[in-house]
């Protein structure tokens, strides 16, 4: 029940903030980011297809944690 982040701040974090474009982080794959994560598209990505509202991040070996609001689902993996 403790808010960690305001919404106002979610908003922000989740505004596309660099156009679609191969990226090193996901294998040269076409990739969006907002401020704050990655973000899902409509054809494909890291967080599956037909996912636009979905974020998350993606990290090189020990995390990868995601949420889609429209589908009502998250995830998250952390290892060390």
């Amino acid at each position: 029940g403790v808010r960690i982040i305001s919404a106002e701040r979610m908003y922000g974090a989740v505004q596309e903030a660099r156009r679609l474009r191969p990226d090193f982080a996901v294998g040269l794959q076409p990739a969006r980011w907002g401020t704050g994560f990655m973000l899902g598209t409509e054809r494909f990505g890291p967080f599956g297809r037909n996912a636009p509202a979905a974020f998350g991040n993606l990290g090189l070996a020990n995390i990868a944690i995601w949420a889609d609001p429209a589908r009502a689902l998250a995830a998250g993996v952390i290892s060390s």
